[in-house]
């Protein structure tokens, strides 16, 4: 698999610049390892240090007796070059460096990433970065990440990143995941490499990308095209605009190029192309429901009439079809007083049934509806009287209707809001901040 499965799963790894400072992210290449139970060698590599994270420490790569498979590198640039030369005489087979002031930095910074290159060609080392902040894996509890972390789930879902300030953050995201994988400058391993590996890698069923650029257009037309039809991807192209591709190329040295290009090629192989980091973490959030929404029909149910006027408005906007209530159930909406028959408005309710009650009552009459698929319930939680066991309510319906699948959009008291999306989240049910976002993701699976 080109060279890469030593990056996922090597078997002893060296951490040059590793550190005994909590405040410093390299603290925290040692520290997460040992948390995450990685069961490989690690040998953190500091001259001024003996211990790093109660684990013997080296003065250099070369001290270490025994095998190393894999180094990261996060040290100046300017030694960068001597570090790799270090690597290459310990017979290291891949080598991610974390340190940034290369290309992107101008003539200096590039004559320090050729030199790297010159000598992993020679010694058969391949190089991930620089300005990475590596992988991560959860099926070998393996991760390079320097920034404080939680252990992730095992998932499906494998995340291709091009900088370090979007990799690290989105592993908080605590989406279960396959592989995370931060490509930086792409100096060598590129995106088409990576999408060559994971067409291969069992766990990974769908694939995230965020990038500057495309290295190698044609390339990535033809292996993306191709796992595409497996293992469908979502991408979030960046610097589209002037501004944007001169900040792009002095952060990861990319030539962004012209977007029509892109979305073209995108559009061309049948990608799933998003605008803004929400639209992309909220896409990936229901791809793994795809099957549920690309042939069904969409159920409503909404405290707020203003709520289902606005999803009547973005459905049709995003060519969403809603499914029509029953005559069955529409005798029993007219019993409460609810004459809508297109959307389940709670609102319009009247009758002796509380708020816990009529919230039942809609969501399972929605979700029992034959031609129906999903449904979306719109909460708007309070300290009172819209506050009730939301996820045990919600688990229990989505247990009895395993066929079909439940999504909430919350708005309402802010500490509510947050206790039930991770109580939901944590049960399974995808939950989004607006209606608005909710149906943005959901258009991306109409085709």
């Amino acid at each position: 698999m080109n060279g890469l499965e030593i990056f996922f799963n090597p078997g002893s790894v060296a951490l040059i610049g590793a550190s005994n400072n909590p405040k410093k992210p390299p603290y925290y290449l040692v520290k997460n390892l040992v948390d995450f139970g990685y069961k490989g060698k690690i040998y953190p590599i500091n001259p001024n240090e003996k211990k790093i994270y109660n684990i013997p420490a080296y003065p250099s790569i070369l001290d270490v007796k025994e095998e190393v498979e894999l180094a990261f590198i996060v040290l100046p640039s300017q030694i960068t070059p001597k570090i790799t030369e270090e690597c290459a005489k310990k017979n290291v087979k891949g080598i991610i460096i974390g340190s940034g002031r290369f290309s992107e930095k101008g003539i200096e910074g590039k004559i320090y990433i050729d030199e790297v290159l010159e000598i992993a060609k020679e010694n058969e080392i391949r190089i991930m970065g620089p300005n990475s902040i590596g992988v991560t894996n959860p099926y070998t509890n393996f991760t390079t990440a320097f920034i404080d972390i939680p252990k992730l789930k095992k998932g499906n879902i494998a995340l291709i990143t091009q900088t370090g300030a979007i990799g690290g953050p989105l592993l908080h995201w605590l989406m279960p995941i396959s592989k995370t994988i931060c490509l930086g400058n792409m100096s060598d391993i590129t995106i088409s490499e990576i999408l060559e590996y994971l067409e291969k890698d069992e766990p990974t069923h769908y694939i995230g990308i965020h990038c500057e650029q495309i290295k190698e257009p044609e390339k990535f037309r033809k292996i993306a095209g191709r796992v595409n039809k497996k293992k469908p991807i979502v991408i979030l192209k960046t610097g589209s605009s002037k501004i944007g591709s001169e900040v792009a190329k002095s952060h990861t040295a990319s030539l962004t190029g012209r977007d029509e290009i892109y979305k073209s090629l995108f559009q061309q192989i049948g990608l799933i192309r998003v605008s803004t980091f929400e639209e992309f973490f909220d896409t990936l959030k229901l791809i793994n429901k795809r099957n549920y929404i690309e042939k069904g029909n969409l159920g409503f149910v909404s405290i707020s009439g203003a709520q289902c006027v606005l999803a009547c408005d973005l459905c049709e906007k995003y060519n969403i079809p809603i499914a029509k209530v029953s005559k069955d159930s529409s005798d029993e909406l007219k019993k409460l007083g609810i004459n809508n028959l297109v959307l389940l408005d709670v609102g319009s309710w009247q009758g002796e049934m509380d708020v816990e009650e009529i919230y039942r009552f809609m969501t399972e009459l929605a979700i029992s509806e034959p031609n129906v698929n999903y449904v979306i319930v719109f909460l708007i939680p309070t300290p009172i009287l819209f506050y009730f066991d939301v996820p045990s309510l919600f688990s229990k319906l989505q247990q009895k209707y395993s066929n079909k699948i439940l999504i909430t959009c919350m708005f309402g008291e802010e500490e509510i809001c947050l206790k039930w999306k991770k109580a939901l989240e944590n049960i399974g049910i995808i939950t989004f901040p607006s209606i608005s976002r909710a149906l943005k993701a959901v258009s991306h699976f109409r085709f």
